[in-house]
């Protein structure tokens, strides 16, 4: 049995987060003293956090005979009162006794946290759970929780747009949702805190996490944390399993694209709304460019090389798919005749193969839908044998304005519990994404080995890429999605399309703005 001795200092930014910072300040220091380890405790989202930082001592009560002593030293003690309770944990229940000792303290902190996950739906409930539990962590702060702020000035839900306004008025929040698509060009204005200091302290790493392919995108520049991974997403193929078993086919580690290709006009049915493959974005031909031609050659560190070589037979391989092949619907054809969507989903069974991650709330659909699917090997691409699959996360960032208000390190605290393993869990039980703390991803908690492929999902992290890390991907998206959308709806060619992404993309890098106006953008097609 676990006997664990801390004590918790309240009133202060260096009480919310320990020595680390408070040392800065010439004022305290705390030490941790760690005894000989027992046992591990149960696997899981519960053993995840180590014996250092704030939450340190809660991390390691699951293991046997460890005794942790947090000591403060110089301390201004108004009271002290001891608390004895009783905290029942899996597999057995451990007595802890807590010793409190309160400083004096100018009155609660107060931090706002803009996101946009709410009002309802799965990942209302997430956040919901989420600041319930941190609020009993850490009830001397109080967090203003705000949804889509800065939208209705904005008129636009978009992050860029949002932050304009918000940096205007001076309202801005301390934590903010942050999205991987305007990260690079904030970051490189100095919105944003730099985090190391406080993964030091808690003894953390940027590869607890999944989701930040060649770490491109959150640790920007030069090493530095500069946002905590929150919402993950990995692109994985999976197959529509109830189609393929009444076939007898069964996908393998050796399929190539062209498998797909000759599986899919075996297997669809497009008059009862059942296609070999969704209809791709930009974002899908960018992905086959790592197929074909690795890294090198998608990617100059300003624009994605669609008008290359490599980029034309991307782009060519999708316009068969659609025109050639017919084994993925055009744009018009996910519409109804006056132009509604006729709602369809890979989670409904209505798609052969796509890319995504099985969720938690797409596992419903799929049950209310009653169909299966499983994951699959990524297929090779025909000649070279490489794979490819896609990554992203959207991370919480701790904004200038925390430190001008005073709340940095509780800002910090609050991005640290949003990331970390007990939050991940509720994700898993509730979101409609995938978890980010890698222990819990890489568990049957968040995909039951089972039932699920899950090892070929972490065997994608040797060749999983990002396409979020431009400065100025946000208005290359915005050119760019009605460009490949006239090439799958049969407009034009792939390769005018890609000399015309490649002409907006100069303008659009010389302009050096997220936002240039809308006829800057038009497509000259």
């Amino acid at each position: 049995m676990a006997r664990v001795i801390r004590r918790r200092y309240l009133g202060g930014a260096a009480a919310a987060l320990g020595g680390v910072l408070a040392a800065a300040c010439g004022e305290v220091e705390i030490r941790y003293v760690q005894g000989p380890a027992g046992p591990a405790g149960p696997a899981g989202a519960q053993g995840e956090r180590g014996a250092t930082g704030a939450a340190g001592a809660q991390g390691q009560a699951g293991a046997a005979g460890q005794t942790i002593v947090v000591e403060k030293e110089k301390p201004v003690v108004v009271e002290k009162e001891v608390v004895k309770e009783v905290v029942v944990e899996r597999p057995v229940v451990v007595e802890k006794v807590v010793t409190v000792e309160k400083t004096a303290s100018t009155g609660p902190k107060n931090i706002t946290f803009d996101t946009d996950w709410g009002p309802s739906g799965p990942r209302a409930e997430v956040i919901k759970r989420a600041m319930e539990l941190y609020n009993e962590m850490h009830p001397e702060v109080n967090v203003d929780v705000r949804i889509d702020a800065g939208r209705e000035q904005a008129k636009s839900g978009s992050v860029f747009a949002r932050t304009a306004v918000l940096i205007a008025a001076d309202d801005m929040g301390d934590l903010f949702l942050w999205a991987g698509y305007v990260f690079v060009y904030w970051a490189k204005r100095g919105l944003f805190a730099d985090l190391t200091p406080f993964m030091k302290q808690w003894g953390r790493t940027i590869d607890d996490y999944i989701g930040v392919p060649q770490h491109e995108i959150w640790p920007y520049p030069n090493g530095k944390v500069w946002g905590l991974p929150f919402q993950g997403g990995t692109g994985d193929w999976l197959y529509n399993k109830s189609v393929l078993d009444r076939h007898g086919i069964e996908p393998n580690e050796n399929w190539t694209h062209d498998d797909l290709i000759e599986t899919a006009k075996q297997v669809q049915d497009p008059e009862n709304g059942l296609w070999g493959f969704t209809t791709p974005g930009w974002g899908t031909a960018l992905t086959t460019m790592y197929n074909i031609g690795g890294e090198k050659g998608a990617d100059n560190g300003e624009k994605y090389l669609f008008d290359t070589p490599v980029g034309h037979q991307a782009i060519q391989f999708w316009e068969d798919i659609i025109h050639k092949h017919r084994v993925a619907p055009r744009p018009q054809d996910t519409r109804t005749e006056d132009g509604k969507s006729k709602g369809w989903s890979p989670w409904k069974g209505n798609y052969v193969f796509w890319t995504g991650y099985p969720s938690a709330a797409a596992q419903r659909i799929m049950n209310e839908s009653n169909f299966e699917s499983q994951i699959m090997w990524a297929p090779k691409w025909p000649g070279n044998g490489l794979r490819a699959v896609s990554s992203f996360d959207q991370a919480h960032m701790v904004t200038k304005f925390a430190g001008s208000r005073g709340v940095l390190a509780e800002t910090a605290e609050l991005a640290h519990h949003l990331s970390g393993p007990e939050v991940a869990q509720i994700v898993v039980e509730h979101g409609n994404t995938s978890p980010i703390w890698r222990a819990v991803f890489d568990s049957d908690a968040a995909l039951d080995s089972a039932r699920w492929n899950r090892h070929i999902i972490m065997d994608g992290f040797n060749y999983r890429f990002g396409n979020q890390a431009q400065e100025f991907w946000y208005p290359m998206y915005r050119a760019w999605n009605p460009i490949f959308a006239k090439v799958w709806s049969g407009e034009v060619s792939g390769l005018a399309a890609a000399a015309e992404a490649n002409r907006l993309a100069d303008v659009i890098v010389s302009l050096k703005t997220l936002h240039p106006t809308a006829d800057v953008l038009q497509a000259k097609l």
